[in-house]
């Protein structure tokens, strides 16, 4: 289906995401601009995956598609070198461009995904739930990672945030067997008490 196509696209350049993120190297020029753009590229995914479910209008759509763009061109005409410590201005708008378009598809597809479950079975409902959750938290694993982190234990932090955000994902997709056995027993017990109640009322 169309929102499985956009979820295999979107958890797959997650996992390039946090394999590159967790490799500690120092990636040659072109590679880096590549992460960028992968970077980029996740948010725009995961916000059709999510509009997939409830569609918003075209502009939105196209608006969409256009700031990513801008991410990824940006990223490419990125200087090499600065000649002074001060930031290019190319810099600065890069940086603002990156933290609206994540920032902004990420509250789309986060309220779409959280709208989506509504009135859902629970499982259904958790697992949109739980990949909406886990918008949020990678989102604010990059705005916290943009600032310069004295603190060892804060880029742990942003780290261990960003690694539970993605799992959550995973989870949220496709729950392991037992999680699904957790998230459906509420509606199992009700199920068992109906039951024991019209039985009752049968034989009394």
């Amino acid at each position: 289906t169309q929102a499985a196509r956009w979820a295999a696209l979107a958890f797959g350049s997650l996992g390039v995401v946090l394999l590159l993120s967790i490799v500690d190297v120092d990636l040659p020029l072109w590679a880096g601009r590549a992460f960028i753009s992968v970077l980029a590229l996740f948010p725009y995914f995961l916000y059709r995956f999510a509009t997939s479910f409830s569609p918003l209008r075209r502009w939105i759509d196209l608006a969409a598609m256009v700031l990513t763009a801008v991410v990824i061109v940006t990223a490419l005409v990125l200087p090499d070198t600065f000649e002074d410590e001060r930031q290019p201005a190319i810099v600065t708008l890069f940086n603002f461009v990156l933290l609206a378009q994540w920032s902004i598809l990420s509250l789309i597809a986060f309220l779409r995904l959280w709208r989506a479950g509504k009135g859902l079975p629970t499982l259904a409902r958790r697992r949109m739930r739980t990949m909406s959750l886990a918008t949020i938290g990678l989102n604010l694993a990059l705005l916290t990672g943009v600032f310069e982190l004295s603190s060892t234990g804060a880029e742990i932090a942003v780290q261990v945030l960003a690694a539970t955000s993605a799992v959550s994902f995973y989870v949220g997709f496709a729950p392991p067997r037992f999680i699904r056995a957790m998230w459906r027993q509420p509606e199992q017990e009700k199920l068992g008490l109906g039951v024991h109640q019209v039985m009752s009322a049968v034989t009394s």
